[in-house]
């Protein structure tokens, strides 16, 4: 499918989001969005899976994502 420039001005800002995370929260969403579930997700990092959640939440909110 190709891309529109919406879209892809969309990838551009959430790119430039993701770039201000902090280390932890960027490795937290490129896990997740590798499709890991929030039980391997924790495991691979030696963490919690509440603290998983947590940094989920932070991310959506500064990314102002309502509902996942």
């Amino acid at each position: 499918m190709p891309l529109t420039v919406a879209g892809l001005i969309s990838i551009l800002q959430i790119s430039r989001l993701l770039h201000r995370l902090p280390e932890k929260e960027t490795v937290v969403i490129t896990l997740t969005m590798s499709s890991l579930t929030n039980i391997e997700v924790p495991a691979k990092l030696g963490i919690t899976k509440r603290t998983v959640e947590t940094h989920q939440n932070n991310i959506y909110n500064k990314l102002g994502v309502s509902n996942i």
